[in-house]
């Protein structure tokens, strides 16, 4: 089997904010994964879906400084379908309603 750990990668994007009149400037940063062309080379029936990525906001001082940072983190994973076998009170089907047998369970 071949074995890879660069099938996805995370692609950035930058933008820096003009300075506020107190001199802090804003720069924010967004991260998307994405899959390489070593993936598209070795994966020719199809890429898996893996949706993340994150956003990170930096406050600069006027001499620039970091004077402050908040990051987030995002991804996403697939609920796996599964049939109720149980009548309990604890679950419910997705969708709201319950109409659906074959959506996935969700807890409460």
């Amino acid at each position: 089997p071949y074995i890879s750990r660069s099938f996805y990668a995370f692609n950035s994007e930058t933008t820096v904010h003009p300075s506020d009149s107190d001199g802090t400037q804003l720069i924010t940063q967004r991260k998307f994964l994405v899959p390489t062309d070593e993936a598209y080379d070795n994966m020719p029936s199809g890429i898996p879906d893996f949706p993340a990525g994150g956003m990170s906001h930096t406050r600069l001082g006027p001499t620039g400084v970091v004077t402050s940072r908040v990051d987030m983190a995002l991804s996403e994973r697939t609920i796996p379908v599964s049939r109720q076998t149980s009548t309990s009170k604890s679950t419910s089907q997705a969708g709201g309603d319950g109409a659906a047998s074959d959506g996935a369970i969700v807890m409460r």
